[in-house]
């Protein structure tokens, strides 16, 4: 898990004290598609990844109780975020402004996860039967490009002091 909730780069990008920027996934000539999940990743808390993870491999192969997993951790996400900062800042003592809680990510959060699931193999998403296999990566890609597009004008990591 990642800490408390902040998604999937949070110990780089909390600063306490000072300013600091989203750090780009890193790039390597054989990542492949790697480099895309690490771009949702950064803003999925992964204490959402990891729950849906192990509850998705204990429900029965029903595609309604799927469904109804992958909504219900997409619902939570946001709220998770939040959860994260809030014991971010509880732990260095101080209150956080309305200004510094940081909207992108909470409302980032839920998109990124939604369309992770969405690229899973053997997610609910099957049941939209991708013959040709070419829907999943390309929601995967789209989100990705998008989510990091706005990341680089809206996104600020909290600061804490």
């Amino acid at each position: 898990m990642t800490a408390f909730g902040m998604g999937y780069s949070a110990l780089k990008e909390v600063e306490v004290g000072a300013e600091s920027q989203l750090a780009p996934p890193e790039q390597s000539p054989s990542t492949g598609g790697a480099e895309w999940r690490d771009r949702l990743l950064t803003f999925i808390p992964g204490d959402i990844v990891g729950g849906y993870t192990l509850i998705a491999a204990m429900i029965p192969d029903e595609i309604e109780v799927a469904w109804a997993v992958a909504i219900i951790f997409t619902l939570l996400s946001p709220f998770v975020v939040f959860w994260g900062l809030s014991v971010k800042a509880d732990e260095v003592d101080t209150r956080i402004p309305r200004s510094d809680i940081p909207w992108f990510r909470i409302f980032a959060a839920p998109i990124s996860f939604a369309a992770w699931v969405f690229a899973l193999p053997g997610s609910p998403a099957d049941s939209f039967g991708d013959q040709n296999g070419w829907m999943k990566p390309a929601v995967l890609v789209l989100v990705a490009i998008v989510i990091s597009g706005l990341a680089k004008k809206y996104d600020r990591a909290p600061v804490l002091a």
